[in-house]
């Protein structure tokens, strides 16, 4: 499935009418990934309104996969889930909460 299908399920799964479409003229500054890439060796992410990732740095990633990855050394549930990308994670959102669910292509 495209990352475009994907995330356009995950709009549907959140009862959000329509993914948001990115207009030309909306490009973040050139200068930002020079402030996330300065902020090294601290993660550094940039989010849209939704929580969608519109930059990062390498230790974002970093941290994102050894996260992961220790947390399904310590728990065989969490190892599960995983293993089939059924991980809710819960986002403060103003007035309440938002849980974004991925879940594997068929």
């Amino acid at each position: 499935m495209s990352v475009c299908r994907r995330k356009a399920h995950l709009y549907r799964l959140a009862d959000v009418p329509t993914v948001p479409t990115v207009h030309a003229g909306t490009a973040l500054p050139e200068e930002l990934q020079l402030i996330l890439d300065h902020l090294e060796p601290l993660p550094g992410v940039v989010l849209s309104a939704r929580y969608d990732v519109l930059a990062h740095n390498k230790p974002y990633v970093a941290v994102g996969k050894e996260f992961s990855t220790e947390l399904c050394a310590e728990s065989e549930d969490f190892a599960a889930l995983w293993a089939r990308n059924d991980v809710a994670v819960h986002l403060p959102r103003r007035g309440g909460v938002v849980t974004a669910l991925i879940r594997k292509a068929g």
